[in-house]
């Protein structure tokens, strides 16, 4: 039984090991062939810009333009980081209130007596 076992365990770690390679492929090869587009886009764009305003015009006008979509991707990621901290404090503030009103209930022995008395009779009545 032991030699079956291995094989099968071989064959699956094989098949898992395919997998992850098409998936990567299959992820990285849009990625790679839209960065060639992007650079033979900007190769053109410079080129054509630069056949109107000049060489160095073009080389200012690109370097404006990549460092407004930087800032737009900056600013992009910290609005997502403030919306994941507002949720975050949102959610520490529910706990804590969770937590608080758990407090006062175990610190109040009046409110305690009554619901410990209904645990006991329900397990009892359980029990029969």
């Amino acid at each position: 039984m032991g030699p079956e076992l291995a094989a099968l365990a071989e064959n699956a770690a094989s098949r898992a090991a395919r997998s992850f390679t098409w998936l990567a492929l299959g992820l990285a090869a849009p990625a790679l062939l839209g960065a060639a587009a992007l650079g033979f886009l900007t190769a053109a764009g410079f080129g054509l810009l630069s056949a109107e305003i000049g060489p160095i015009a073009a080389s200012f006008a690109f370097a404006a333009l990549f460092a407004f979509l930087a800032l737009i991707a900056h600013l992009a990621r910290r609005a997502a980081a403030a919306r994941r901290g507002r949720k975050a404090a949102a959610a520490q503030a529910r706990m804590d209130g969770a937590v608080a009103s758990a407090r006062a209930l175990a610190s109040a022995p009046g409110l305690l007596a009554p619901v410990a008395a209904f645990v006991a009779a329900f397990m009892l009545a359980r029990r029969r």
